[in-house]
């Protein structure tokens, strides 16, 4: 049975982690391997290793604050499991998500499997150190598209499971970013493989009520990351990618978006001016 490393960035607030912590204990696929990483001080260290003696776990932290980037590469080093599955520490897995994907996984030549994630619309409760859940939904039930990948993450960071051969192979986060590292990395392994895309739900993850203000450094992050889509490569044919256009056209509501995105597919299926 191949091990599976769970890989928790966590950042001085163990209340939230115990959480994350005991949707792993649930898990039903037993070949497990959890790594806390903290990036600061060890504020959750006696925790994790107390209330969690009977997880294979390995905890570091950091010291001294190096970013959620940097602490998930640590992690990803730490690792020794044939897949990696990350989930931060105010995410949580439903009992079967390991196992759903792995058994998944082995009916398939692809190296990476999602599922659907909810989500999880909160409010965080200070003095009951508890979320208070306001709404539960599904935004993303998306079929793997590579096109479309390049334009929406529609993968959240604890929904897909992957091998480590693609990390050993394309590396880790980027650590010159700051926001949306998940996304440029699952771009980067799409150069590599498909990804299997399961249609159940296996997962949860959290947003604030209350709009967590953005500073213009998640707008840069997302030029940044889109810069660098421009310089993967992987052959496809033209017929692959007018199939991925004609799905994402299928998808798009804006009638300037069709448009354009119709004069792509043509240009492709067709080539330059041999469309008729």
């Amino acid at each position: 049975m191949e091990l599976v490393s769970i890989l928790v960035r966590t950042c001085e607030r163990p209340q939230i982690l115990r959480e994350a912590l005991e949707s792993i204990r649930k898990q039903t696929y037993p070949a497990i391997e959890v790594i806390v990483v903290e990036d600061g001080r060890n504020t959750a260290q006696n925790m994790v290793e107390t209330e969690f003696k009977d997880l294979n776990l390995k905890y570091k932290c950091t010291g001294e604050r190096k970013g959620r980037v940097a602490a998930g590469n640590l992690a990803m080093s730490m690792a020794s499991g044939s897949y990696l599955n990350f989930l931060d520490d105010d995410d949580y897995l439903l009992s079967e998500h390991v196992e759903i994907l792995m058994h998944a996984l082995e009916k398939s030549q692809n190296k990476a499997a999602y599922a659907v994630a909810y989500e999880s619309i909160v409010e965080y409760d200070k003095k009951r150190a508890k979320y208070k859940e306001y709404k539960r939904w599904v935004r993303y039930r998306q079929p793997f598209n590579r096109v479309y990948l390049t334009f929406n993450n529609y993968i959240p960071i604890q929904s897909i499971l992957f091998s480590r051969t693609l990390y050993e192979k394309l590396g880790g986060f980027d650590e010159q970013m700051d926001f949306l590292e998940d996304w440029e990395m699952w771009v980067r392994y799409s150069t590599e493989t498909d990804f299997l895309f399961v249609n159940r739900e296996t997962s949860v993850y959290r947003v604030p009520k209350k709009k967590v203000k953005r500073d213009t450094g998640m707008y840069q992050a997302y030029q940044q990351t889109v810069e660098k889509f421009k310089k993967y490569e992987r052959p496809q044919t033209y017929y692959e990618i007018s199939k991925e256009l004609e799905y994402i056209l299928e998808e798009v509501k804006t009638p300037g978006w069709k448009r354009g995105l119709k004069k792509i597919r043509d240009r492709v299926l067709y080539k330059d001016g041999e469309q008729k």
